[in-house]
């Protein structure tokens, strides 16, 4: 798996997008 990012990487983005997604839960339902 060389072409995805590391492990930890991945996990950032998707802490991000959780936290994003717990401050603006309107903008991602539509």
């Amino acid at each position: 798996m060389s072409c995805f990012p590391e492990p930890e990487t991945y996990a950032m983005l998707l802490a991000g997008l959780a936290w994003l997604g717990a401050r603006r839960p309107g903008q991602l339902c539509g």
